[in-house]
């Protein structure tokens, strides 16, 4: 983009005036008003509460789906009040502010891609959000977007990596009898593609190809492969897929992170920034789990 700057001989610039924040319309007094939750001694109303619930089991409901009836998506619709109050805390906290005009372009970003104001209205009504929730809904997308920037960029390209492979099978008794066949000389890669039931893996004998810390999804094993050096072979190892035998092959200290891989860094990153959000927060809830 190219910028043009002018100035007018004789004039000073005039300053732009300040961005207003965006401040979302709360109940003037919450006394006596029936609360759902408080985080950190802010009050999440039963209102707000009862009109997201709906939202959901509406949501679900237009999907074809039937709601638990042990009180799952109701503690889920809580659990998620609370985040979002978390958010809000820690957006507070670090000074984050969304200007009015931010939330004002979003909108108008959506009434635009919904067809018009009047699709965007019925898409409102149909989806139960007056405006108002709509705004503070953006208001929410956005102070969430700033927090993750941070996290996000903090990941880094570059880490020690492990190039591994292994065997997945369904008990323990299978997988100590093909480790002590590898330990006997048998070959890793033809007992992988004979017995393994990682598909993704089995036909290229189980190698799970050059990984960093934070990308295989059962950390148990990850956690072994980042304890072995090249050439070494695993313990059996117990995970909720089963039983598995690793075996190291090489390893690199300091190694580009292909680009397929950050994605799931990322995943990691946010979770683990999410978990931290709930560390030492003082949480009361009010409202049953149960329908």
């Amino acid at each position: 983009m190219l910028v043009v700057l002018s100035a007018c001989k004789g004039r000073a610039p005039e300053a732009e005036p300040e961005a207003e924040p965006f401040v979302p319309s709360e109940p003037a007094d919450l006394e006596g008003v029936p609360l759902a939750a408080t985080v950190n001694g802010q009050p999440i109303t039963l209102q707000a509460y009862e009109r997201e619930l709906a939202r959901h089991k509406a949501g679900t409901a237009a999907l074809g789906w039937e709601p638990a009836s042990d009180g799952t998506l109701e503690a889920q619709v809580l659990d998620l009040l609370i985040e979002y109050e978390l958010i809000r805390q820690e957006a507070q906290r670090q000074g984050i502010v969304i200007t009015a005009d931010q939330i004002e372009a979003e909108v108008n970003a959506t009434i635009e891609a919904s067809g018009g104001q009047q699709d965007f209205e019925a898409w409102l009504a149909a989806n139960q959000w007056t405006m108002e929730e709509y705004r503070q809904q953006v208001l929410l997308d956005l102070t969430t977007n700033a927090l993750k920037g941070p996290v996000l960029a903090a990941v880094p390209n570059v880490a020690e990596q492990v190039h591994a492979r292994h065997i997945l099978v369904d008990t323990e008794e299978q997988a100590q009898s093909l480790l002590q066949e590898i330990n006997n000389g048998g070959d890793f890669s033809q007992l992988a593609a004979d017995f393994s039931r990682d598909a993704t893996t089995r036909y290229n004998g189980g190698d799970l190809n050059w990984f960093p810390r934070g990308v295989l999804l059962v950390r148990e094993v990850e956690e072994i492969a980042f304890s072995l050096e090249p050439g070494q072979t695993s313990d059996v190892i117990a995970s909720a897929q089963g039983y598995h035998v690793m075996q190291v092959l090489e390893r690199d200290p300091e190694r580009n992170i292909e680009p397929e891989l950050m994605p799931h860094l990322w995943e990691r990153a946010l979770e683990e920034w999410r978990l931290s959000l709930w560390e030492g927060a003082e949480v009361e809830r009010f409202v049953e789990s149960s329908p």
